[in-house]
């Protein structure tokens, strides 16, 4: 924390777009170039838990999707 009270966060800036656009939008965006697990990593670490239950609900149903 420095003077002002600002906190700096030293994550992966790649992966806190979707975070920051699911706080903005309530909604599950990520790009096809972005690994879920990256996301859902990031929403861990933020203790997001509606948002980690979503991605987690997304992996698993790519996996389910490739299985088939």
């Amino acid at each position: 924390q420095d003077e002002t009270g600002a906190y700096l966060i030293d994550r992966d800036p790649t992966y806190f777009g979707p975070i920051l656009n699911y706080l903005r939008h309530g909604k599950l965006i990520i790009n096809k170039e972005l690994a879920e697990e990256g996301v859902l990593e990031e929403a861990e670490f933020y203790n997001i838990a509606s948002l980690v239950r979503l991605v987690k609900e997304r992996i698993r149903d790519n996996e389910n999707r490739t299985s088939q």
